[in-house]
């Protein structure tokens, strides 16, 4: 991806799914793949036009996945080298095979439209690939997903954005962006659909879980998520009727009188 081949990264990327999930290579490679990129812009080497190549490669990448199943195939004999170090960095029993693929039945109503679930691209071309690669990940489990680019929430294009059927919306920042352009991009989204679950991924490499759960709460967003996974993660959870029924039939907690 980083050489701008997206023929080799979907050949690597089959070989990779022969073996993991297709939610442990976006948390692994793709994620990663981005992370390097976006240390070369804060470095000054990538320019804004190799930022949008990277893009187009990874929306080229995912066009070519787009038959690919969520589940590993069984094993293959596979001897390509690259292939086989990502796939030893992943545990045999990956997060991503933990994570069901939903059924329609499985959805609830708010769920079941054309694209339920939105993903934004906040500030750059990064985080458009970033979500080009979440939405793929999410229709993968049966959660339909649309992109918007990264100036579709500002001042002058949020009026514009089309909100229709939208049950909740994933807004990824790559970077570690500052607590008040998060806050004011999510006063804003709030605006537009008051009733739509806000998941905030913050995707910076490194990241803290204690810096994702202050930015959560000081932006008032529903949820934080540090990696792709995570966000899928929120998405089943709150598309699944199964779930659903689970959490009305819990116990509310017992008051504590002062």
């Amino acid at each position: 991806m980083l050489a701008g081949d997206p023929d080799e990264a979907a050949e690597k990327a089959e070989l990779f799914l022969k073996e993991r999930s297709l939610v442990a290579y976006c948390d692994t490679v793709v994620l990663q793949g981005l992370q390097l990129v976006r240390s070369d812009v804060e470095r000054g080497v990538v320019r804004e036009l190799r930022q949008s190549k990277f893009r187009d490669t990874v929306r080229d990448l995912v066009a070519d996945l787009a038959e690919a199943g969520e589940a590993p195939e069984a094993k293959t004999m596979n001897t390509d080298a690259e292939a086989i170090s990502a796939v030893e960095n992943v545990p045999e029993r990956d997060s991503g095979q933990r994570v069901p693929v939903l059924k329609p039945d499985n959805l609830l109503p708010d769920w079941k439209g054309d694209h339920p679930l939105l993903c934004i691209a906040v500030r750059s071309a990064l985080d458009e690939a970033a979500s080009i690669m979440m939405a793929h990940l999410a229709t993968a489990h049966s959660i339909a997903a649309r992109t918007e680019p990264a100036d579709a929430l500002s001042m002058a294009n949020v009026f514009h954005l089309d909100s229709t059927g939208v049950a909740a919306v994933c807004l990824i920042y790559l970077d570690g962006a500052s607590q008040s352009h998060m806050r004011y991009t999510i006063k804003r989204l709030r605006r537009k659909m008051p009733n739509g679950k806000i998941i905030l991924c913050c995707w910076a490499e490194g990241i803290y879980r204690e810096t994702l759960l202050q930015r959560r709460v000081d932006a008032k967003a529903d949820f934080g998520a540090a990696t792709p996974s995570e966000a899928l993660t929120h998405c089943v959870r709150e598309a699944s009727a199964a779930d659903a029924s689970a959490r009305s039939s819990e116990q509310p907690p017992l008051a504590i009188a002062n």
